[in-house]
């Protein structure tokens, strides 16, 4: 009895009922599974590289863009627009840096006089530049005058130099000013405006602000 290898794999499927791969995208049948496999892992990985590759840029610009909210950007004609956007009210503008030793000091007068005065409006100028805009928000949380900190919203303003022309900005804010820090401008409703160079002097800062509801 002559062996015939066909007969025998005819008996074998039927015996254990073996099925074939179908052939796919022209690959050998007995390789199909092991392609399809393969195939899919590779998909598996594309994807969790490219999620691996994005994910920190994402999370970058979330972060930026969180920061980039607590501030604005101070430019030619900026400063007229404070003016009278806060016509009518009593306010004050400090400016500051974070480069600034004593500026900390008039922080801590306005976070007490936020804490007790809600309705108090100020506004703060930083003289820094944008790029320093993670250590500005920093310095705004230190002294819990940034807006996640505000008991009520629009009560303080946070502005930042954003002209490289920084002598323009200085003389639109007042040509008197030569850009000495801490300089803190007491507004009043009638838009007069009374500038002091240096550290406050809290009782009669407190006492203005008390004035002036």
């Amino acid at each position: 009895m002559k062996f015939s290898i066909a007969k025998f794999l005819t008996w074998r499927e039927s015996r254990f009922h073996t099925v074939r791969p179908v052939p796919i995208d022209g690959v050998r049948p007995w390789h199909a599974e092991a392609y399809k496999f393969t195939r899919v892992l590779t998909n598996s990985a594309r994807s969790f590289l490219y999620a691996a590759f994005c994910m920190p840029l994402i999370l970058l610009n979330i972060s930026t863009s969180g920061a980039a909210q607590q501030t604005r950007p101070l430019q030619r004609g900026s400063y007229q627009k404070i003016i009278a956007a806060h016509a009518g009210q009593p306010f004050i503008v400090a400016l500051w840096s974070i480069s600034c030793t004593h500026c900390g000091a008039d922080l801590e007068i306005f976070e007490r006089l936020a804490n007790k005065y809600p309705a108090f409006k100020l506004v703060l100028i930083s003289t820094d530049a944008p790029e320093q805009e993670a250590a500005i928000v920093a310095t705004l949380n230190k002294y819990h005058l940034g807006q996640t900190h505000q008991k009520r919203v629009g009560e303080i303003e946070s502005w930042v130099f954003a002209d490289s022309y920084t002598e323009r900005l200085r003389f639109e804010i007042d040509p008197q000013w030569y850009g000495e820090l801490p300089r803190t401008y007491f507004i009043d409703a009638k838009g007069r405006a009374t500038g002091i160079s240096g550290v406050l002097d809290e009782a009669k800062t407190e006492e203005w602000v008390r004035a002036k509801p």
